[in-house]
């Protein structure tokens, strides 16, 4: 398959061929509490409760560096990078290879010294500095480091504390840099993992059918056909990629979180009889093997796509459950491991695909862009998919309008009765009619309206007060333009949060808890 760079703005040289090791790392993981952080020393008898955020490490020297510097296309955008993983905007603009041959940058090894006995029995205590990386700060970009770091940011935690994860299995990347892959499997099965994550197989279908088809109109990246496809594999005691298991957890804990209240799936617990805060770190858990432990060659563009799906579902959990940073750093990953299979170059895709194949990656593709444009803005920081992305916005038709075997888009009055497992008991009569997803249709339309204010507060400077006054009442006038035309159904102050009919589930609580509020935006 032929790949090609982005021609951006910011494009400093012609593209370099794309190795896909620098992308296909383990992701950082939860650690544990600042208590047993501090613990974490290998001779355990003195603690600092003042965490220092330690300095990067080569994982060729050995060495820490002295002065950490920024690639030069981050410092030009003032932004900051560790030069040991590509910088998801060096990615997108396909100039990774300057995070890597700034010479002149080049860090100074510092040798780490210890006042250990030799002939005593155990090693000294390391510095502060080897202190596992926390996540970075909402100053920093979303660059991911190459340590553990922690998921649960310290102003917005989960209700479930999601950061409480058990260290003795937990291993960091530094050790994987150093061991090589670790011998994991690449195929999960239900009696030896995954029924001990998820609930039991009753509720693991009350999941699946809630995310079907009361949560369609939300996240319309997973077929629920795909989903029949695993499910069935996994109760037959076959065996399914890691990909597609973790894709399995993050689906049954965005259904646990924003299941409606009246629907079955709302009271399901896992086997332990934890919540959905569990099933989102083992999601993470598998995510992270996936792309760790495998090797290169075992990855497919099947994999990588079930990988993004679960990362895209993952991002929206972490928003949606009050852990914005979380959800940052998720997104620059997502869009990292997106370049490889060229997700945001859609002329670079194979051309055998499917209409819904590519009906697929471009919603998919526009989930994670509508989620890091809105990031981004709120945080006052470039996005790394504010780009030139050479991806079209998806049809958002429903899926009973293509055929799941051939993959070939159906014409009104040529859709079968929908033969999925959990969209057969749907209160609604099947659609037959090319209808679009209006809420997603909406919030990509939405989607460039932030850009477009993005924009203008990067060239805010740069103007006078003539422009800006003009720029910014051509925008309020796009804002209020965009509410008026809306449809009823996305009036969201109207709706009841005891409604459960399927054609205003959209305005109820679960579109609440997501943070698009259409009168939000508008204020912007």
């Amino acid at each position: 398959m032929r790949r090609e760079g982005f021609r951006g703005p910011y494009d400093i040289e012609a593209p370099l061929p794309v190795d896909v090791s620098l992308y296909l790392r383990m992701m950082p993981r939860p650690t544990g509490s600042n208590r047993e952080q501090s613990a974490f020393h290998a001779g355990g008898g003195t603690t600092s409760s003042a965490h220092q955020r330690p300095l990067p490490m080569n994982l060729t020297t050995g060495h820490r560096y002295r002065h950490q510097k920024s690639c030069a296309p981050c410092r030009s955008r003032k932004t900051k990078c560790d030069r040991t993983a590509p910088c998801a905007s060096c990615v997108m603009r396909s100039t990774e290879h300057l995070c890597y041959s700034d010479v002149a940058m080049a860090p100074i090894p510092l040798p780490v010294s210890s006042n250990h006995d030799p002939n005593a029995g155990f090693m000294a205590p390391e510095h502060a500095r080897s202190v596992p990386l926390f996540p970075p700060s909402t100053t920093n970009s979303t660059h991911l480091s190459t340590s553990e770091a922690d998921f649960s940011s310290t102003p917005n935690r989960t209700s479930g504390n999601l950061h409480s994860r058990n260290r003795s299995t937990s291993t960091s990347f530094a050790q994987l840099g150093a061991a090589g892959p670790l011998l994991l499997p690449e195929l999960v099965t239900w009696q030896g993992e995954l029924q001990f994550l998820l609930p039991d197989p009753l509720g693991c279908e009350k999941l699946f059918h809630c995310f079907s088809s009361e949560l369609d109109g939300i996240f319309a990246c997973v077929h629920p056909l795909h989903l029949d496809d695993v499910w069935q594999r996994l109760q037959e005691g076959a065996s399914v990629p890691r990909s597609a298991g973790a894709l399995l957890l993050a689906v049954s804990a965005v259904a646990m979180l924003l299941a409606p209240k009246a629907h079955a799936a709302h009271r399901v617990k896992t086997a332990s009889g934890k919540g959905h805060e569990e099933v989102f770190s083992a999601a993470l858990d598998n995510l992270q093997q996936q792309g760790a432990c495998d090797s290169n060659e075992r990855h497919t563009p099947q994999t990588i796509f079930e990988s993004l799906q679960g990362l895209d579902l993952c991002c929206h959990y972490a928003n949606m459950a009050g852990n914005p940073a979380s959800a940052w750093f998720l997104i620059s990953y997502a869009a990292r491991l997106g370049k490889v299979i060229d997700l945001f170059d859609e002329h670079s895709w194979d051309k055998d695909l499917s209409e819904l194949e590519r009906e697929m990656r471009r919603r998919v593709a526009w989930d994670l862009i509508a989620l890091d444009r809105w990031q981004a803005i709120f945080r006052r920081q470039r996005a790394d998919l504010d780009i030139v992305l050479d991806v079209k916005k998806p049809d958002l038709y429903p899926w009973g309008n293509y055929d799941w075997t051939s993959g070939r888009l159906l014409g009104a009055g040529q859709m079968p009765a929908s033969d999925s497992l959990f969209e057969a008991s749907r209160r609604d009569p099947p659609t037959t009619t090319m209808t679009t997803n209006m809420f997603l249709e909406a919030r990509n339309s939405m989607s460039d309206l932030i850009l477009e204010a993005h924009l203008f507060l990067r060239r805010l400077p740069s103007l006078d007060w003539t422009q800006r006054r003009a720029t910014a009442m051509a925008l309020e006038a796009a804002f209020d333009t965009f509410e008026q035309g809306l449809p009823p159904e996305l009036d969201y102050g109207r709706a009841r949060l005891e409604t459960t009919t399927s054609s205003t589930l959209q305005s109820t609580e679960c579109l609440r808890r997501l943070g698009l509020s259409l009168t939000t935006w508008s204020c912007i």
